[in-house]
């Protein structure tokens, strides 16, 4: 915190200690920079239990759906907006979130850490526009977003219209380094292992998401995906994770000799 123009005021300094500025001194952009990703804020500050983080551009047909189903939390929702045109900035204002601008740079994790880089709570829980939280989960989470923020929850999320669910790392403490790693199909739990920070399921909680029900849009979203892993295969051409995603997205483009190929590569 402090001026806009850099000069006095107080910061949070690497060591979480509060950092009193003298009417001379200035934060450069680098320094500032290094303190922002210092995230959490500091001892004898009051911290929101729950940070709600999310990315979106051109969700205008669902965002206010997504947040009004979040409201019950009494969340901070932070949305950042990788470049919208439809509106969707100006909706989620309406909506009571905390909105910041990103440009999109072709990578997903870069995107959502920007998120999670402006978020306070003392637990992260990482949500889509396309997702819905039912009533009956506002609960549970409330309930654990005050307990201590030591481990990483696993929520059944269940594809609609069709039915099927699968266990998704959602939630998980807000901490330094925590943080989604991969270009495409982002992860938490390679940064979560790394702090020897375990995961529970929490079958309490079911998150209803909406991502396939426009098959329209599928093909071109296939197509992005692929693009997008070649690209990041350039710089990790051993990478198994990768090559198992690009197999199977050689399976859903119909190559079935690439997909054989890859996968090939990923178990050699």
């Amino acid at each position: 915190r402090g001026r806009s123009d850099g000069y006095g005021g107080f910061c949070w300094h690497g060591d979480n200690n509060l950092h009193l500025l003298s009417a001379g001194e200035k934060i450069t952009k680098e320094g500032f920079m290094g303190l922002r990703l210092q995230r959490g804020g500091g001892a004898g500050l009051s911290r929101p239990d729950l940070s709600v983080c999310m990315i979106v551009k051109d969700e205008a047909l669902n965002i206010c759906d997504s947040l009004k189903s979040l409201s019950p939390l009494g969340a901070q929702i932070i949305v950042v907006d990788t470049g919208s045109r439809d509106g969707t900035p100006e909706l989620a204002l309406a909506e009571g979130a905390k909105l910041f601008t990103f440009e999109w740079c072709d990578d997903f994790s870069a995107a959502r850490n920007e998120s999670l880089a402006h978020s306070d709570g003392r637990w992260i829980m990482w949500f889509d526009a396309d997702d819905r939280l039912p009533e009956q989960s506002v609960a549970a989470i409330r309930d654990m977003a005050k307990t201590k923020a030591d481990k990483g929850l696993l929520f059944w999320v269940q594809n609609m219209p069709e039915g099927m669910e699968w266990l998704q790392l959602r939630m998980c403490p807000n901490r330094p380094g925590v943080q989604f790693r991969g270009t495409i199909h982002e992860q938490l739990v390679y940064s979560l292992d790394e702090q020897n920070i375990p995961l529970v399921e929490y079958p309490q909680v079911k998150i209803y998401h909406h991502g396939y029900t426009e098959a329209h849009l599928q093909p071109a979203k296939r197509e992005r995906n692929y693009t997008m892993l070649q690209k990041e295969l350039e710089t990790k051409p051993d990478d198994f994770r990768l090559l198992l995603q690009i197999a199977e997205c050689c399976l859903d483009r119909g190559e079935m000799f690439m997909a054989e190929l890859y996968f090939e590569r990923a178990l050699k």
